[in-house]
């Protein structure tokens, strides 16, 4: 699909912003004369910044010379080149042992034009990659026939997954565009003349080939398990390891990352960010030492017994237990280190002036930090360039390896089915089940000081980063995890009634639970409180009323979230004749203050204040839906067998099919922040008054005026899930038709018409629920219209 972008003009990447903007002389409110900046204030990176915007502007399919936003349209090839061999094999080795064995050998490459590992409207496309992904399996299995009731089956597996992201070309290199600002490190890494990334405010950002990803992944696993009948038990146990290995490397800022934006008090601004760049004139500049690589291990051991018990000719119960060791996931090494709130020493903190820089050698900067396991492994310290400098080695060892506990899992299950009659069936079961966290909460850390050296810096030139009276800004994102986290789990409960109808209908009715406990979070556990909020000045500085000084944002993976779904669900069914249908309702609730395991849109010092109808990623996309209708329909129409040819063969014998879907309204949390340091999104205020207004529509959802900025001091009163936004009704028609052109069906002729949302139902998107946001409580996009395409397939 294309993807719209903002790129600057020919005339501002010359400098020139003549009817475009009012550039003034930096730190100043005078303008240069003529809105124009002198060729003699362009230095050689802000030329090579405009050479990076002169060359994706001649890949762009469309470019309108002219200030306005999106003003470049790309659509990008993303060729994809894939061959995939198998060798199987099959052999009977006696009447009782039987082997099985299969290998698949995978190989892909992607081209990727926007780099960075994803192809997305994120990006411009600077720096090229082929992402590069050989995929091995292998899978040998031997099934034992011990008796008539006794089946063992032993499987060894394992599989390999390269995914390698290759830099393509010189596109990447600092060379191709004239960068030549010193670095502050010397970079280790792949790409370590790799061109900077850059974010210029109002125009669309690039990644560098230092965010190229590296990430082979090998699992293997061993299994056994045997199956047992015995009277009326069907029984079925088995063990199983697991062991994942990934090595994966933090792309860090190794060749540099320069943000230019007007905001944060810049003394050297000019007022509009482009010509800061044009100038090097950056607001905040961000570098890391090396890339750093992460060996991340964990070995998982399963154990499972299951019964099938036929209790009686109407009543047969499933019983079964689980159990999982949930290691927690480590680098072996050990080059990880985390945040822990129990060792920061306040009397150790670094001063902050009151523009939130850090006053240089005021303080431990590294307070509060604690490395796992006693130090990097002596096998693996090629990995760590500084694994034994003073500042690294200053910093004190003996967090756990896995950062949170290893934890025993235990799942019962339990099902049921008792049969009233030979019409009906009632079924009711439920079960515990943990999931395994993902590897990104630990990966996180990787970039963690101290043992990636970094540094920020804030207001200076590209020519000279660290020079002049810039000081250095607090530490960026720390990531880190609750010592005390626990494994996500999950409650499910189903209850039941099956009935076969007259007429060959067929209908079910269940109720199902799903309930979701200690599921992750990842809120900044460095928010200054409300009180502090509300007695600082507008103007204050969020870093200098942080109560860990010296950081930023710390994001702290929690597990204090919670789910709770609800649902009634219906359906019907015909499957006999010339006419097949199903018709599905499902009346439910889910409610959630965890919309996903790396939500961080949160009031630390109450999570639950997010809890009401589930959304999901800190976008706030809904996914409760009250009412939900779904149909299916498949019915072959007559043939007309009997009436005139001329008839017959135009109308007889088609098929009409459709599927209908019919849904309330996703639900949608009003946000709100006003002035001051806290600039994070927040709910808004509810302010009184109806919020639903008359006659919804797309100039105008709910009532604006019902809602406010919440203030500093406080969370907002709206509530999480608000307000509804707008239903949706498709019809999707299809109409089929086969021709045969040889009496005994050898050739034939499809002839097929689609209707997607045949009736042009009007299908709203969500509504603007920022306060902020121009056109706040309206609609600006749509789902589809109606779209209509033929087919014709000739089978021979």
């Amino acid at each position: 699909s294309p993807i719209r972008t903002s790129l600057p003009t020919t005339a501002e990447l010359q400098g020139n912003f003549v009817g475009a903007h009012t550039i003034n002389e930096p730190g100043t409110k005078t303008p240069f004369p003529g809105n124009v900046i002198p060729a003699s204030l362009i230095t050689p990176d802000g030329k090579a910044i405009g050479n990076v915007y002169t060359r994706v502007t001649g890949l762009a399919a469309a470019f309108n010379n002219s200030p306005v936003a999106n003003n470049a349209i790309f659509q990008t090839p993303n060729p994809l080149n894939y061959r995939e061999d198998l060798v199987r094999l099959d052999y009977r080795i006696n009447q009782k042992h039987t082997l099985y064995g299969r290998f698949v050998d995978d190989y892909n490459n992607i081209y990727l034009a926007y780099g960075s590992g994803s192809a997305s409207s994120s990006y411009i496309p600077v720096a090229p990659e082929y992402r590069n992904r050989p995929a091995d399996g292998v899978v040998l299995s031997e099934t034992w026939l011990v008796s008539p009731s006794i089946v063992n089956e032993a499987h060894v597996g394992g599989t390999w997954n390269g995914q390698r992201y290759q830099d393509i070309g010189n596109y990447g290199d600092r060379s191709t565009y004239g960068f030549t600002f010193p670095l502050v490190y010397n970079p280790v890494g792949a790409y370590p003349n790799g061109m900077p990334d850059m974010n210029i405010q109002n125009f669309e950002q690039w990644k560098g080939p230092d965010q190229t990803l590296v990430s082979p992944i090998t699992n293997i696993e061993f299994n056994d398990s045997v199956s047992i009948v015995h009277g009326q038990h069907s029984i079925k146990l088995g063990a199983a390891v697991i062991r994942y290995r990934k090595d994966q490397n933090g792309r860090s800022y190794y060749d540099g990352d320069a943000i230019f934006n007007t905001g944060g008090g810049n003394p050297y601004s000019t007022g509009y960010a482009l010509a800061d760049a044009l100038m090097g004139n950056f607001q905040t500049y961000n570098e890391a030492a090396y890339d750093p690589m992460g060996h991340y291990r964990y070995t998982e051991p399963a154990a499972f017994i299951d019964d099938s018990w036929k209790v009686s000719r109407k009543l047969s119960v499933d019983l079964g237990m689980r159990w999982e060791y949930m290691m927690s996931l480590y680098s072996a090494a050990d080059n990880l280190a985390e945040f822990v709130p129990s060792m920061y020493n306040p009397a150790q903190a670094v001063k902050l002036d009151s523009k939130g820089n850090v006053i240089p050698g005021s303080g431990n900067i590294y307070n509060g930090l604690q490395r796992v396991g006693n130090g990097v492994s002596p096998g693996l310290a090629y990995l760590v360039p500084n694994a034994t400098s003073p500042a690294v080695l200053g910093v004190p060892a003996g967090a756990p390896r896995g950062m949170y506990p290893s934890q025993n899992a235990w799942e019962p299950r339990i099902g049921l089915a008792y049969a009233l009659n030979d019409k009906t069936v009632i079924r009711a079961g439920g079960g515990l089940y943990y999931d395994r966290m993902q590897g990104n909460p630990t990966m996180y850390t990787l970039n963690n000081p101290p043992y990636v050296g970094s540094s920020q810096y804030l207001y200076a030139n590209l020519s000279n980063i660290t020079g002049g009276a810039t000081a250095s800004a607090p530490w960026g994102t720390i990531q880190t995890i609750d010592p005390n986290l626990k494994t996500p789990y999950s409650e499910q409960i189903s209850f039941g009634i099956q009935r076969e109808l007259p007429k060959k209908l067929f209908a079910e009715v269940d109720y199902v639970g799903t309930f979701g406990r200690h599921l992750l979070v990842e809120p900044d556990i460095n928010q200054p409180s409300f009180a502090v909020l509300a007695a600082a000045p507008t103007s204050a500085k969020i870093n200098t009323l942080r109560p860990f000084a010296g950081y930023s944002t710390i994001q702290q993976f929690i597990s204090e979230g919670t789910s709770n779904y609800h649902a009634l669900q219906a359906s019907v069914s015909h499957r006999a004749g010339n006419l097949y249908f199903t018709g599905a309702y499902t009346f439910s609730k889910n409610l959630s203050d965890a919309s996903s395991d790396t939500a961080n849109n949160y009031d630390y010092f109450n999570i639950h204040a997010m809890y009401g109808p589930a959304y999901s990623g800190n976008s706030g996309s809904s996914i409760d839906v009250r009412h939900a209708f779904v149909g299916t329909l498949v019915w072959t129409l007559p043939t007309l067998r009997g009436y005139n040819r001329m008839l017959r063969a135009p109308l007889g014998g088609w098929q009409l099919s459709s599927i209908i879907h019919l849904q309330s309204g996703f639900y949608y949390t009003v946000t709100g922040t006003s002035a001051g340091p806290l600039t994070v999104s927040r709910m808004a205020d509810y302010v009184g008054g109806s919020g639903v207004l008359p006659n919804p529509g797309a100039n105008g959802w709910f009532n604006p005026a019902a809602f406010a900025a919440a203030p500093q001091g406080r969370w907002g009163t709206t509530g999480s899930g608000n307000v509804e936004g707008p239903g949706m009704q498709i019809y999707n028609l299809s109409l089929t038709r086969f021709f045969n052109i040889r009496k005994d069906g050898s050739v034939n002729l499809r002839f097929r018409a689609d209707f997607m949302n045949a009736f042009n139902c009007v299908n709203f998107r969500s509504p603007l629920t920022s306060i902020t946001t121009q056109g706040f409580g309206t609609i600006t996009s749509a789902y589809p219209p109606r779209q209509i395409q033929f087919g014709m397939k000739l089978a021979f």
